[in-house]
This record gives C-alpha cells, structure tokens and sequence, in this order.
C-alpha cells in the first residue's frame, strides 16, 4: 500500500477557510511551497501557526517547509506537535513524524514510532523501509535486516528497501550479498544516485580498482556536484600502485578547489588568550570500537581536564563500550547526523571551538565541506582517514610524526606538520585481547606468513611479491582474512591469482569475517605477519605486536604507506622495515632462518609493545597538551601557522624560531589562591622531582622552580620541562661532599654511586663531580629537598647544615635493608634529620622488588618485597615556632602541591588564619559549604588537630624509643 513520504509536496487542500485558517495565508504558503520557495512557505507556515495554533495542518505544513530548509530538529518539533493536536493520529501522520526524525539523527525516538505504524500496519512497506533505515543508524543491523526481510517478501523490488538493505548488509560483512542487492536496485532505477559509488566502494574492498574507478566516474556523470563521491575517488586511489604520491597531491588540492565552501562568516574567531582552559572540538564518526577509537582513547583519557574542555560531534549514533568511555571525558557530546554542512559550520562556531580536530578524513562521514567553511579558529587533522595531505587551505595543522612524514617532505602538504617524538597514535589495548601462544612453526614443521589488513589492500603488485616470497620460503603457507574472503567469487579470484604465479591452492588458507575476539585469535596460528603495500597496515599492525607476531613492512609513497613503519620504529623493531622488495624479501627469509630466536620474538614482542610509547597514554597527551596548546599560542601572537617538531625528550620548536617554544598552561578554572612571595626552590639528587609525572604542571603553575642533579643521566634532556617553566639540570653530578664521586653502571642493576655489595659482572666505574650545598656560593634558599635513595644521601645531608636552614621540606629515599654502612637507612637519615630540626611526617612512595625473571609476562610479574622507601621530613615543633606567616603559606603549599599532604597543610593555614583555612577547604572543594559561608559544623570542628594523636605522631614516638 502506498505512502506519501516527507519530500511529496502536499497535496492542494481546499477546506483552508473552513478550517478556520488565512485563507490568503494558506493559497501563499502552497504556492511558495509548490514553486520551491521554501523561505516564503515557512513565512506564511508561521503566520498560520500564529493565528491558528490548534491547527494540526499548519504545523504539518511548517514541518514540511523546516524539512526543505534541512532545519531538521524544528520540523521534529512541529511535526511532534501537530501529530499530538490530533486525538488519534493517523499511520501517515506518525510515519511523517518519524521520517523527520531519522532525518534529523533521533533513529532512537524513530524507532519507537514506526514500529507502532507497522504494529498497525504490518504490510506499510513504506514504514518498514525507514524502520530499516533507523535501525541501521544505530548500528543494530541485524535487526535492520530482519525489518527489511518482511519488506522484501512484500515488495521485492521497493526502491528505498533495497538501498537499505544494501547498506545493511555491508554493514554484516555479506558482500556478495550486497553487490547482488545493489545490481537489483540499479536495474529498479538505473540513474538511483548513490549506487554506483557503493558498488565502486566493494570493487575496492575487492583491489578491482579499475572496476571501482569506472563506477565513481558513472556517479559523477549521474551528480557532477557531490564532492563525496571525489573524496572517494581519491582515497581509493591511495590503494592503486597507479598513482604516485605527486597524483595523489594534486588530486587532493583540486577537490578543496572544485568543491570548497567558503563561508561569507570568514574564519570563525574566539577569544585569543594563550593562557585559557581551550576548548577543543572532535569530529568522528569513529567514537566506538573503530580504529579512530582505539587509537585515541588512552590519548583522551589523559588529558588534563583543567587544560582542556572536549566537545564530541558525532557523525552518527552508534554506541558501545569504547563511545561511553569517551562520552564519560565529554564536555558536551552530540549527535551531528542530521545536520547539513552549513548547520554544522554554525554549531561549531556556536559553541566557540577554539581548536578543531577532524578524525573523519574524506571517507565515510567526511565533513570536508564543514571544514572549508573555518568554523574554528585554528583546525587540526589528526586520526581516522589520515592517509595524506588533506589538501585544504582551512586545515592548518596535521599532526604526524618523523616516522611518518620524514623530513623533506612538507612540501608535500598543505597543513603545517606536527611531528610528535614517538608514534602518532596511541593505541587502546581491546580487554578481549586473547593470549599470545607459542610459535606455530614449532608443532607445524613449516611456516605460516599471515596477513589480516583490509583484502582492499591486497593489490596486484603486492600479491606477485608475496608469490615470489613463498617459492623462496618452501612448503610455507599463507593465511589471509577479511569480510571480502566471505564471497567465494573472491575467494577463487585470489586463488586463481597465487596459482598464476606458480603457487598450489594448497598453500593458501582463506577466511571470512569474525568477531574481534576469534579475529585475533587468528594470529595464534600466523608466525610471521606480511604487511600490504603501497596502503600499509595501522591497527591491524598494532593488534598484530599484541598477539606476539612480528611484521615486516616495505613503506608506501603516502603517509598511508607508513603507517606500520611509524607503529615498528616506535615499539623498538625498526629492522622490520624495508624500502624495497628484496630487502622485504630478506628481512622476512632472516626470521624464518632463526626459529629459536622467532619463538623468544614471540614471546616478549606483547611486552615490548606495552612498555612502548605506543601505548603509553600519559606521555603521549603531554605531548598532544604541548602541541595543541604551542599553537593555540602561537596563533594568540597573531603569527601564522608553521611547522611544529618535538626532539625525542618532548622540546617543541616552531620551524621559524631558534628555540623550543616556552608554554603558558591555563590556570586551574577552580581551587585555592597560593599568594607566594616568590616561587619555591626544589632542589633534587637523582632527577627525583623532574623525572615526576606532574613536573610539568608544577613548573608550568609559575609556583616551582627546579635544580635538578642527575648523577646517573637518568633524564637525557629537560627540554620538554624548560618549555613550561624553570629548571636547571646538572647531567652526571651528584650532591655530596664537593668530593669526587663513582658512578657504577650495569645491565643488572640501576645506576648508583654506592659501592655494590655484592660482586656484579660487567660494572662500570665513572668518576663524576660531586657538589657539597654548604660550599656554593648565592645557592637561594631551598624550600624542598629530594633525595634518591640509591645515592650517597647521609654525605649530602651531612654536608648541607646551612643550605637546609630554612627548608621546608625533605624527602630522602631510605632502603629499610640496607646492604651497606654506606647505604642510607631509616634510622640514620631519621637521626640526622632530628640534628637539623627536622621531624618524620609519613612515606610518600616506595620501590618493590620481584624475583620473578626480567621475562616473565609483564602483567603476572607481580613484586611483594619492599625495597625502599620515600620518607617526608617537615620542621620540627620548634622550627614551626620561628616560621613566619609567608614561610607557612609556602609550607602549607609544598605539603598540598608537592606531597597531598591537604589536612597537614589546611592545619598550617589555620595557625595563620581560620579564615585562610576556611578558604583553602572551600577552594579545593574539600567541604560543603553551609548559607552564609560557614563550614559544616562536623568538618569546622576538625580545625583543631593534635598531631601527638597522628599516625605521624605515633611513629615519631615509637622511632624515638626504638633508636
């Protein structure tokens, strides 16, 4: 049975006056309406609304013209209200009201609507085609395809059923399926725009990339306008060896110069301020368990929240583990489905986006056009069809890596390159990753070569090199997976190409799609990954790392041929990757010619990935924190962008300066005022302090300054600390008696300058300079002292009577067994400590050790014993007597910044002010605070502490009597 749907004009009605309506008004809103003039119908759809608002009609009409105009979510709220102005509402009614709603990304509400329509209906093929549709934007295609089914059995040859379920079933990995589906739907209606680029789209999943360039040509000749299918041409080509990196260039420049929207807005601007929390916009449609998603989650989660607001568009309403972890970071999260370009230009510029990041590229949900309509003052590609160049004028940066894009290479692009030390992705590890086996070639008697990647990748080229690979590598095999290998016509199509070349069906092991879990189980029966080429492998080259198989790559011409070489290099295997194929050829016959060595590669490579930057989210979001914010910076000082590059320590410098940029962090938007006269001075043995996770938010807060002495060398450079505030690091110096002292070094054990007790084979004697604190001259007062335990801390203290006068605070590492006289313990550095004035306060931290072997599975590797510890010394009772009021507010300032010490400091505030303590509870959000200001009468209370009550106290008594 028939159904009209949204884009059917009305029908001319002619009960206006009797109805009650503007008879004028109703004859000029149908007349505006037929004719296409949209702006005039909803001006004379309001007008009737005005003056007949119980009208279910003029609503209807103020929806249909909202729906021309794409004002999508308006023509929800009209349409909603005329289907409740009627007592019982039609299936038309209901079925229009939930077409809007698809339209305008609400498939959830959409749902519940047409399954009463077709509850009530159950043969309206027209419902049951949108209930298709709403089910696939949710991603529960197998619902979608049992909804299109009934449809099918209706109609067979319904228009809108079959595009939906071509959709669907692509969706389901059927491909052969899907391809059927979209030849029935263009014989239905040989010039449906948009099926020739979904059949181009399985053409490339098939590497039939002439066969795909002629469909894309075809769909251009049916819409020459939709920049879409453009994009699509071009990032398919990134798969043809045809096409050089140079094609691939000016194809890119020339989209954004046939296609490019320009908005008459100009650049979107928002406040210029270097020190301000950013807001920072990202555009997927890959929040969820996508290779965007677990290749930017650690990376978000580690961000810090008080430099950073996130703002999620999300192209569509999927929705799984993965998007609520993100969802969880999100300042604000939305749905932009249904929303036009230019609507989308206008949210971002209404939700003043300071930074915009897109991670869709010109793929599926691209929003290209959104981007050249600079809806953000400053625009970044990064993740999620980052296969190139984007060629936009409105993208100002990209950020990459020296691995990805080498130097020399700029030219190349239109984006400013940021590239980060390590890898340019950090990689979320799935928690149904299953475990890594041992090597198969070891029960197998042969070899097993594996390749997982997209079948897209698999071009001819590479399949020619593979074949040469496996006479080379006798009696090897080669397993190869992916949703294409479901199609026994491709199946047979890659057979019949290996045995062209020479190589027995037998050799080969083709399989289908599976669910993440089993996909990855797959590689317990691979013992040496081959990556594709010119389109190198990304996550399926980190999953592979995870599951213990080495890959060998050969780079492609593109930034998407260099994937896996960035992903080896930065897990510490860069001898995997290669430039040409005999070198390909070699590297892979190395491996297999080393079984024993293959099988312990095998068995650490898990361990090796884990330990790597790749998936190391802190380090990696304070590089991502430094490069959004140096050029948040950099366009605050109103220069243009330019080329950003990190030194392996985390320095940044601009191309067009002679040194790292110096950062300015955004204050915390909430917390306690410190009014500090002068900064306090940290000073540390052993790169205690700057080698902390938060030294740069300390030093970046312009409340720290740092001396830091490194005897052992143990942080390479401060680059990365200097760009945030000051520090001076003394490399292979050591506090001490100003004599000099030896550095002992092994692979055994870490750096120490006391004297091994125990014989170690291989040591290595370096005399380093020591400095005594009492004997420098203009040394400023220290407020904080750090002090590692595995260096010679009694001669330090020993020697820095005068330099600690006026200290704050200590915190000396002690071995609670020490092997030595000369090894500092607790009750020597306790005794020395009491000399000076100094009182134990409580451990801070401490160092165990495991007898498990070094190579044992990292996560089993547990350790019980307690090597050492970090002890905390603050002033004694009478010290805290002489300190000023100035000298408390920096105490109570190191015990909350340094140390967490918050109760300890809220007591120090409240000797000097109850009303500065009741400041600092209410700053930090450490009590609630009652009408009139006052504090709740149980935590005021707890403003009077005897610290003889303390476990602090405790211990002080016990040390005392038992030493």
């Amino acid at each position: 049975m028939a159904r009209k749907k949204t884009s059917r004009p009305l029908n001319n009605q002619s009960s206006q006056a009797a109805n009650g309506l503007k008879q004028a008004d109703a004859k000029a809103f149908e007349s505006a309406f037929s004719r296409g003039d949209y702006p005039r119908a909803l001006k004379a759809a309001n007008a009737l609304v005005q003056h007949s608002p119980d009208s279910p009609q003029v609503h209807e009409w103020q929806a249909n013209a909202l729906g021309r105009l794409e004002r999508l979510d308006e023509a929800v709220e009209a349409m909603q209200r005329a289907v409740e102005l009627v007592k019982e509402p039609s299936a038309d009614h209901r079925l229009k009201l939930a077409q809007y709603q698809v339209l305008a990304g609400k498939a959830a509400r959409a749902v519940e609507v047409l399954e009463s329509v077709v509850a009530d209906e159950p043969e309206n093929v027209v419902a049951l085609a949108w209930l298709s549709r709403a089910y696939h934007q949710l991603g529960q295609n197998s619902r979608g395809l049992e909804v299109n089914d009934r449809l099918m059995s209706l109609d067979d040859r319904h228009e809108e059923g079959l595009l939906w379920r071509s959709r669907i079933l692509d969706q389901l990995s059927r491909h052969d399926e899907t391809m059927d589906t979209l030849w029935k739907l263009q014989e239905v209606n040989p010039k449906r725009v948009g099926v020739h680029n979904h059949i181009a789209s399985l053409f490339t999943k098939e590497g039939d990339y002439d066969e795909a360039e002629g469909h894309f040509h075809r769909e251009v000749e049916l819409d020459p306008a939709n920049g879409k299918v453009h994009s699509n041409l071009w990032m398919t080509s990134h798969y043809n060896p045809a096409y050089s990196g140079d094609d691939l260039f000016r194809m890119a420049v020339e989209w954004d110069r046939k296609f490019g929207e320009r908005s008459s807005l100009g650049r979107a601007s928002t406040e210029r301020d270097a020190g301000k929390r950013l807001r920072v916009g990202l555009l997927s449609g890959g929040f969820r368990m996508h290779p965007v998603g677990q290749m930017i989650l650690p990376a978000l989660q580690n961000l810090p929240a008080d430099q950073f607001e996130l703002m999620f568009y999300s192209s569509n309403q999927y929705i799984d583990k993965l998007t609520q972890a993100m969802q969880v970071m999100a300042h604000r999260w939305q749905s932009i489905e249904g929303l036009s370009d230019g609507q989308l230009d206008q949210k971002i510029r209404d939700d003043e986006i300071d930074i915009l990041i897109d991670l869709n590229g010109a793929g599926d949900g691209s929003r290209y056009r959104t981007l050249t309509r600079e809806p953000a003052s400053l625009i970044v590609k990064w993740v999620g069809g980052l296969v190139d160049t984007t060629g936009l004028e409105s993208v100002d940066y990209l950020l990459s890596d020296h691995v990805e894009t080498p130097e020399g290479i700029d030219d190349r692009y239109t984006e400013k390159l940021i590239r980060l030390p390590d890898d340019y992705i950090c990689y979320h590890i799935p928690h149904h990753a299953p475990d890594c086996n041992a090597l198969p070639a070891l029960t197998n008697g042969y070899i097993t070569f594996g390749c997982l990647n997209n079948p897209a990748k698999l071009s001819a080229p590479l399949l020619e090199e593979w074949a040469t690979l496996l006479h080379e590598v006798p009696n090897s095999k080669l397993l190869l997976r992916g949703i294409q290998f479901e199609s026994e016509r491709f199946r047979n199509k890659i057979t019949a190409t290996f045995t062209g070349h020479g190589i027995g069906e037998d050799r080969l092991l083709l399989e289908g799609p599976a669910k993440h879990a089993e996909f990855l189980e797959t590689y317990q029966r691979i013992d040496i990954a081959l990556d594709t080429w010119p389109y190198s492998g990304g996550l399926t080259t980190c999953e592979s790392l995870l599951m213990g198989v080495p890959v060998v790559t050969r780079t492609g011409p593109t930034f998407a041929g260099r994937h896996s070489a960035t992903h080896l290099v930065n897990a510490g295997l860069p001898e995997l990757v290669t430039d040409s194929w005999e070198d390909f050829r070699a590297r892979v016959k190395e491996l297999v010619a080393d079984l024993p060595n293959l099988a312990y590669i095998r068995a650490a490579l898990r361990t090796i990935l884990l330990d790597s930057p790749i998936c190391d989210g802190p380090r990696f979001a304070n590089h991502l924190t430094t490069a959004l914010r140096a050029i948040w910076q950099r366009h605050c000082e109103g220069k243009a962008p330019e080329a950003l590059s990190f030194s392996k320590s985390g320095a940044a410098q601009f191309a067009d300066e002679d040194a790292p940029v110096k950062l300015a962090l955004a204050a915390p938007g909430q917390g306690f005022d410190w009014q500090l006269d002068s900064p306090v001075m940290a000073v540390d043995n052993g790169a205690v302090l700057a080698s902390r996770p938060d030294a740069r938010d300390l030093l970046g807060s312009g409340r720290v300054v740092m001396l830091s002495f490194d005897p052992a060398g143990k942080m390479e450079t401060v680059d990365h600390l200097a760009q945030y505030g000051e520090i001076q690091h003394f490399p292979y110096t050591a506090l001490g008696n100003g004599q000099p002292a030896t550095l002992f070094m092994s692979d055994e054990s870490e750096p120490t300058s006391l004297s091994p007790v125990d014989p170690v084979e291989d040591v290595e004697a370096h005399e380093i300079p020591s400095v005594a604190l009492d004997s420098v001259e203009g040394l400023p007062a220290i407020d904080v002292l750090a002090l590692d335990a595995r260096h010679d801390s009694l001669a330090i203290l020993a020697n820095a009577s005068e330099a600690l006068k006026n200290t704050l605070a200590l915190q000396v590492g002690v071995f609670l067994e020490p092997a030595s006289e000369q090894y500092p313990d607790f009750a020597k550095v306790q005794s020395l400590m009491r000399k000076q004035g100094f009182r134990f306060h409580c451990f801070v931290g401490e160092k165990k050790k495991s007898w498990f072997p070094d190579d044992m599975v990292a996560e089993a590797r547990m350790a019980s014993e307690v090597e050492s510890v970090e002890a905390l010394f603050i002033p004694g009772y009478e010290r805290m007597k002489n300190l000023s009021d100035a000298q408390r507010v920096r105490f109570a300032f190191i015990l909350h910044a340094l140390f967490g010490a918050k109760d300890v400091a809220f007591r120090v505030l409240n000797d000097v002010d109850e009303s500065l303590a009741v400041q600092y509870l209410e700053g930090e959000r450490l009590v609630k605070v009652r009408e009139g200001s006052g504090l709740e009468p149980n935590l005021a209370a707890a403003s009077v502490i005897d610290e003889e009550d303390t476990i602090a106290g405790e211990l002080e008594k016990l040390m005392s009597e038992a030493y």
